[in-house]
């Protein structure tokens, strides 16, 4: 039995390595990309929207009982019978 939390640990440490890695991005594109408009909407768009999912799922994160505990193994799990 593995606790749910160990699942939210997972995700916050994916979420904390995708927001460095899209923070470096938004720099390299802002610093090296082609100076326009275009550059800075791009990026613009792409930093609001990463954030707007990260605030839904965290929003549902919070509705989840993360005391609950997930068997990826069951012992009754059916086998193959010939």
């Amino acid at each position: 039995m593995i606790p749910l939390i160990y699942f939210f640990y997972f995700w916050l440490i994916a979420v904390a390595l995708f927001s460095f890695l899209a923070l470096l991005t938004s720099i390299i594109a802002l610093r090296y990309g082609l100076s326009s408009y275009g550059t800075y909407m791009t990026t613009a768009i792409f930093l609001a929207v990463s954030v707007v999912v990260i605030v839904f799922v965290a929003g549902y994160a919070v509705t989840v009982d993360w005391s609950q505990t997930v068997n990826l193994f069951p012992a009754t799990a059916p086998t193959l019978e010939l």
